[in-house]
């Protein structure tokens, strides 16, 4: 520049590529966040459907088998069922319980075990 003291500043080509690169940067950035939250969030719902299966797998195992499927208490959004299939002449039956959760309870976790016919 004519005229200037040996002092240079930025061009405004070089300033739109350095926002448009800090814009990128930042989108990529809150995309992963929101990825992040989201997986959080559904570890936690899966998290919290284990811990409702083996409650009530515990409890069926204890006897109390007051049903077959309902509303899991104090957890909206979550759904049991328990079933009970005999392992032929072993005397075992396994008991399964089953928690469904999420949009139509399209989500579930299940856990069993093995109990004697008398259980």
């Amino acid at each position: 520049m004519p005229g200037s003291s040996g002092q240079r500043g930025f061009t405004l080509l070089e300033v739109v590529a350095a926002l448009t690169l800090l814009g990128v940067g930042l989108a990529v950035l809150y995309a992963g966040y929101a990825q992040a939250s989201y997986m959080e969030n559904r570890a936690a719902e899966q998290g919290l459907a284990l811990v409702l299966a083996r409650a009530k797998l515990a409890q069926a195992e204890a006897g109390d088998e007051s049903g077959r499927e309902g509303p899991c208490e104090g957890a909206e959004g979550f759904h049991w069922s328990i079933s009970r299939d005999p392992l032929g002449e072993t005397g075992l039956d396994r008991l399964t319980v089953r928690v469904s959760f999420g949009e139509g309870f399209r989500r579930a976790v299940s856990v069993w075990a093995l109990v004697s016919h008398g259980t």
